[in-house]
């Protein structure tokens, strides 16, 4: 049986080009074994920067996506929008309504006195005015009241809209301290989904499919923490579903405490008879989409280190925060390649003058899924380089 030079791929003694990679392949078939792993280990790396949708509508849940927007979205204090003229105008007629109220039942008294006292009265002088004033003064109270109760329910109901109005758009925000203390339920839930979508895409971008594995599966993921970006000041999205929100996010609920990211690095390793296969990209949680794929291929002789590493190096994230003593999940190839998945960190904040530390949310269950993985990936590799 021969071999591939490029990529490992099996070959029939006749196969005059792989199947696999397309390179030319001359007859290996009565060259020895041992010479094959002398060949230098070979890396395919792909890298795809344009965000592509993967979620169907029917799994993401637009309620945890409305969520995940406004938990990623610092409340900003904004002017107090200008009331509407017909607002204003409603609370004066209501304000004057009460002593409109009043004059127009004392205008109806009057008028009635008026008239009890032209009754019993003898003198017939100036009659005519005084039976004029005094009708005035009831037409008007009469007049005044029934206008007054047929209007004012009718202006404080319409009041009431304007108010509920402006309420709820002032009560879609959170304040600060409920923003602080929300918690990120929705954002495990859609990691789930995430999982799974990544890990049907390693077998599209890797050339495989299931029939092709081994072995199960290796999973990792971690927080993807853009460094670069933000030394110029804070992270905020521009544009799409998360357009207006932030990409990290301190967390301060009782028990899940910590620094939560919009975007986890996932990973999945496929084991195949003679390769490791990894295929890893940037998975933005929030708008469900993912950026820079990768892809790398060894042969398993050529997986030369798995572990858990890390520094004391300050990495700068925006906005006031800072990462120390972060921990990385590497896994490194003679060919000099290495993949690093961030597990944890120390994180650092300055509020009021004063710092407040914390760590990455959901450090248990990353390292959880790391140790696992890397269980699994050093058994395959050294079933597969014996």
């Amino acid at each position: 049986m021969a071999f591939c030079e490029d990529c490992g791929n099996k070959l029939s003694e006749t196969t005059k080009f792989c199947g696999e990679c397309g390179a030319k392949v001359e007859n290996k078939a009565n060259i020895p074994e041992s010479d094959q792993t002398k060949k230098k280990p070979v890396t395919r790396k792909v890298k795809v920067s344009k965000p592509k949708a993967d979620a169907k509508a029917t799994s993401v849940s637009t309620k945890d996506t409305v969520y995940l927007k406004t938990f990623f979205t610092k409340p900003r204090k904004k002017p107090k929008k200008a009331k509407n003229p017909r607002q204003i105008w409603l609370e004066q007629s209501i304000a004057s309504a009460k002593s409109h109220t009043v004059g127009a039942t004392a205008a109806f008294i009057i008028g009635l006195f008026m008239v009890l006292v032209f009754i019993y009265s003898e003198s017939e002088e100036g009659d005519e005015w005084f039976e004029l004033f005094a009708a005035c003064c009831i037409l008007y109270g009469v007049g005044a009241g029934m206008h007054i109760k047929i209007k004012y329910p009718q202006w404080v109901a319409e009041l009431e809209k304007f108010k509920e109005s402006r309420g709820s758009e002032e009560n879609k925000k959170p304040s600060l301290h409920d923003w602080k203390h929300m918690g990120p339920e929705p954002l495990f839930r859609q990691l789930e989904l995430a999982q799974g979508i990544v890990a049907e895409s390693s077998y599209e971008n890797l050339g495989i499919d299931k029939g092709n594995t081994t072995r199960p599966s290796a999973y990792c993921y971690g927080p993807h923490l853009e460094l670069f970006g933000d030394v110029l000041g804070s992270r905020t999205d521009k544009t799409g579903t998360g357009k207006g929100s932030d990409y990290y996010k301190l967390c301060e609920k009782t028990g899940l405490e910590g620094l939560y990211t919009r975007e986890y690095d996932l990973m999945v390793v496929q084991f195949t008879e003679n390769q490791i296969m990894v295929y890893k990209c940037i998975f933005d949680i929030l708008e469900m989409t993912k950026r820079l794929e990768e892809s790398y291929e060894w042969n398993y002789k050529h997986v030369v280190g798995i572990n858990i590493t890390g520094d004391d190096k300050e990495k700068k994230l925006g906005t006031g925060l800072a990462v120390t003593g972060t921990k990385y999940l590497v896994i490194s190839a003679a060919s000099g390649d290495k993949i690093e998945i961030v597990l944890g960190a120390g994180t650092r904040q300055m509020v009021g003058g004063k710092q407040k530390i914390t760590a990455l949310g959901g450090e248990e269950k990353i390292y959880e899924v790391a140790n696992e993985a890397m269980k699994n990936i050093r058994e395959a590799v050294r079933e597969g380089a014996s």
